[in-house]
């Protein structure tokens, strides 16, 4: 579509992000993303939330995941919140608990799906405390 002059918009780019598979789509994906920041849409809060969701699916560095969550800064809304604590809560626990405080600190009201994955993560840290204590 773009090779062929195209335009695409915001639902296309979400559309091709959420469809992607695991059948090495990396390099696809990393592709895909210099083309959202190329063409300005990392700037627009479902674009970016969708990325971070692909690499955190695929793998990707955590790190790597919260900068282009930051590089939202000023239209972070609680769907992206949910998508970071999300990706921190499958992988450090303790981090996905403080990204949840720092959700609170900005007034932003967590929603049902919000508050699931923060049990989650308490859920993941008591196991792993207790699991801790047994050894």
């Amino acid at each position: 579509m773009h090779l062929d002059g195209n335009g695409f918009d915001n639902a296309t780019l979400l559309s091709v992000l959420y469809g992607l598979d695991d059948n090495g789509v990396t390099k696809f994906l990393f592709q895909l993303h210099c083309l959202t920041i190329k063409t300005g849409f990392t700037l627009k809060i479902e674009v970016a939330t969708a990325l971070v969701k692909a690499y955190s699916d695929r793998g990707g560095d955590i790190a790597d995941c919260y900068r282009l969550f930051l590089e939202t800064s000023c239209h972070r809304d609680i769907v992206a919140w949910t998508g970071i604590i999300t990706t921190f809560a499958e992988r450090d626990f303790e981090e996905a608990l403080f990204l949840f405080q720092e959700l609170r600190r900005e007034n932003l009201v967590p929603d049902r799906y919000t508050f699931s994955i923060v049990l989650k993560a308490y859920a993941s840290l008591a196991t792993g405390i207790l699991l801790h204590v047994l050894l």
